[in-house]
């Protein structure tokens, strides 16, 4: 269980027009696999994380915790040379 809200879930309070149905219509995906994703019955598939972070701004890592170097490596490197 999380102790902090998911970073989609955070993302979606900020404004009030934007739903987890939104969401999923901008991905092509529904709105049970958000709420999986929200709920972390499911990891968010990589083939949706960098289109997510595009929509939301949240970043790869926040998506992928505890992978997210191993698939976006590049993106790795550049985090460690900041």
């Amino acid at each position: 269980m999380r102790d902090t809200p998911h970073p989609i879930t955070t993302w979606l309070c900020h404004e009030k027009d934007r739903t987890q149905q939104r969401l999923a219509d901008a991905l092509g995906v529904s709105q049970g696999l958000i709420s999986q994703w929200v709920n972390t019955r499911r990891p968010i598939a990589p083939r949706h994380c960098t289109k997510l972070s595009r929509i939301t701004g949240i970043p790869l890592d926040k998506l992928r915790p505890k992978d997210w170097h191993l698939i976006w490596p590049a993106d790795a490197d550049q985090e460690e040379t900041r």
